[in-house]
């Protein structure tokens, strides 16, 4: 006995009244910090960190790959 297909499910939509726009409810940790780490990346793509903290960094469409130091010195290798 078959299986009959099954039809794929769209995934959940949201109307703009449904949005929120009024930002998080809670507040960040003390410890996180966001800003910039490197410039000068050509349409950054991927990312991974080595274990000497240096990453990763993949450029999408140059096809580069540069690792970037903790002072935020990019080297394309």
């Amino acid at each position: 006995m078959s299986t009959p297909p099954t039809t794929p499910t769209s995934p959940p939509t949201a109307t703009l009244s449904q949005v929120s726009t009024a930002g998080p409810t809670t507040a960040l940790p003390a410890s996180l910090q966001v800003g910039t780490v490197a410039t000068g990346l050509d349409t950054p793509w991927g990312l991974d960190f080595l274990p000497d903290g240096r990453a990763v960094v993949t450029g999408r469409d140059a096809a580069t790959v540069s690792l970037v130091d903790s002072a935020g010195t990019v080297t394309e290798v």
